[in-house]
């Protein structure tokens, strides 16, 4: 794992996990993924709802992929007009990372 390192020294692990909510919210827009939630090691991902060519997207095909792929941890629902995807034994955010970013190559 790389870490970046600035004049004083490594960052502080509080620095990095601030790094790495960058990189997943980053990952987020390349997936058109509105919201996001890691809780109970399950990821909550709330695709974007105003934009109707997002549903024909490559992005959302890739999603489409992963969901069918791995249906075992991985669920597509709509409630309330929301439409969002739950995938589980997400347990931290360089797992999430991880994951969109496997998505991102599909």
């Amino acid at each position: 794992k790389k870490r970046l390192i600035d004049r004083f020294g490594p960052l502080p692990d509080e620095a990095e996990e601030l790094m790495n909510v960058v990189r997943l919210r980053w990952l987020c827009c390349l997936l058109g993924i509105e919201k996001i939630y890691l809780k109970g090691e399950r990821m909550t991902i709330y695709f974007v709802t105003h934009k109707e060519a997002y549903w024909q997207s490559e992005a959302f095909g890739k999603i489409l992929r992963y969901v069918y792929q791995k249906g075992d941890r991985c669920q597509m629902r709509e409630e309330k007009g929301k439409r969002f995807a739950t995938i589980a034994q997400v347990k931290t955010i360089s797992g999430a990372i991880n994951l969109l970013t496997k998505i991102c190559s599909l």
